[in-house]
């Protein structure tokens, strides 16, 4: 055996780090893709129920927002206004009888009007009491949530149905 000398060695050393280091196998990519894989796999369908639940109240928001503008509108330009509910189209609707204002409001996809199932009109009268109404959402993976006006004060409320059939 022969006397390195220490920059023989450290040469040496130099050379077997580096050619350990040339960078990540095949096997530890595959590797890494299959755990990504798997934790995306197992997050998806929360994180899509999470985001069709955040559209649904959204929804419930926005609806109750559209029937208190009628309702100002009718109010305080002294005319009745008509909305109708389109559930087919899930949409809605609303415009004073003379044609002056009208809006629309159209459901964001993967949710839907499945109460009333029909199509109907809701006048607002100036100066009087809402009528009766309730509203039941749906959002694609099944998630309900209800909107009923309150005859005595007019407003919106939230209502988790109950009643399975509706």
């Amino acid at each position: 055996m022969g006397v390195f000398t220490t920059a023989q060695m450290h040469d040496r050393d130099q050379r077997s780090w580096s050619s350990l280091k040339r960078g990540i196998t095949l096997i530890e990519m595959l590797v890494t893709l299959a755990i990504i894989s798997l934790i995306v796999s197992i997050a998806y369908p929360s994180m899509t129920t999470g985001i069709d639940g955040i559209r649904l109240h959204t929804s419930v928001d926005n609806i109750a927002a559209f029937f208190s503008e009628a309702r100002n509108m009718s109010d305080r330009f002294q005319t009745p206004v008509q909305i109708t509910l389109l559930p087919a189209q899930d949409r809605l609707h609303a415009a004073t009888i003379d044609g002056a204002w009208q809006k629309v409001y159209e459901l964001p996809r993967r949710v839907h009007i499945v109460f009333p199932r029909e199509a109907g009109t809701v006048v607002l009268f100036p100066g009087s009491p809402t009528p009766a109404l309730r509203m039941l959402l749906q959002a694609e993976h099944g998630r309900r949530t209800g909107l009923r006006f309150n005859i005595f004060t007019g407003t919106a409320e939230k209502w988790e149905p109950d009643e399975p059939g509706i």
